[in-house]
């Protein structure tokens, strides 16, 4: 009876060693795989990324300050107008200084609402400039509509049609932005190419989804929004808050 319990514990060490080597091999041979597919984007954007290459764009501010007015409802009673002055304003970016040179990544970090999605609508353009005060150079130019072209700017919010996949929406928006000169069949490659670099191969014939609709998720609904702007290919991106639910991708 001993020989035999022994035999049955020595079996069954034999078969979990045997389980435990089987789900490494699983394991290494998934890593396996995911390593090969992160290698396969890495050449396919190396290889893909020449359009933006011909168009390098030198972003330079300083100096810049940006402010709103206030309303004197807003503070009657508290302060008289002598007080605020003729023309009362709050300052929400002061003396900012920066440059981007080309093939460069620049964070803008700061605290929550310290201007710093203020910063990037006025770097894109998005601001009236007759409110901003300061200098913002590209290629050593004022910014012009020309220049403004080779920007993209994802915002923090994800706004999409929640009834239309992944697919859909990408494709209607290369047919949309991209030059009427391109064939709509380079239109259709180029909305595949910005899917598999940017890994949304599994969920590009999910539907977007909302909050009745049920869809992709939030992480991948932030790079849907940062492959809407790619589409494109500019030479600048600016992204305000671009790791917001993305999780570890």
């Amino acid at each position: 009876m001993d020989s035999t319990f022994i035999k049955s514990i020595q079996d069954k060490k034999i078969k979990d060693s045997n389980s435990f080597s089987l789900g490494d091999d699983k394991n290494n041979e998934a890593q396996i795989v995911l390593d090969e597919k992160s290698v396969q984007r890495t050449e396919f954007v190396q290889n893909n990324a020449n359009i933006s290459r011909k168009h390098p764009i030198y972003i330079e501010f300083y100096g810049v300050n940006y402010s709103i007015p206030i309303q004197r409802k807003t503070v009657c009673g508290i302060k008289t107008d002598e007080e605020l002055g003729k023309n009362p304003c709050q300052r929400i970016i002061q003396n900012i200084h920066g440059f981007v040179e080309p093939g460069e990544i620049l964070a803008i970090m700061g605290p929550s609402g310290c201007g710093k999605t203020t910063l990037l609508n006025a770097l894109s353009g998005r601001l009236s400039t007759k409110d901003v005060e300061g200098t913002i150079k590209m290629n050593g130019y004022q910014s012009t509509k020309n220049l403004k072209r080779f920007i993209a700017y994802c915002t923090q919010e994800d706004i999409f049609f929640p009834h239309l996949t992944v697919r859909e929406t990408l494709t209607y928006t290369s047919r949309l932005r991209l030059p009427r000169e391109i064939p709509i069949s380079a239109k259709l490659e180029q909305v595949e190419n910005i899917i598999q670099a940017l890994n949304l191969s599994k969920c590009s014939n999910t539907k977007i989804g909302d909050i009745k609709v049920r869809g992709i998720s939030g992480g991948e609904k932030k790079r849907v929004s940062i492959a809407n702007e790619l589409l494109t290919d500019p030479s600048v991106i600016l992204l305000d808050e671009p790791t917001s639910g993305l999780g570890t991708y």
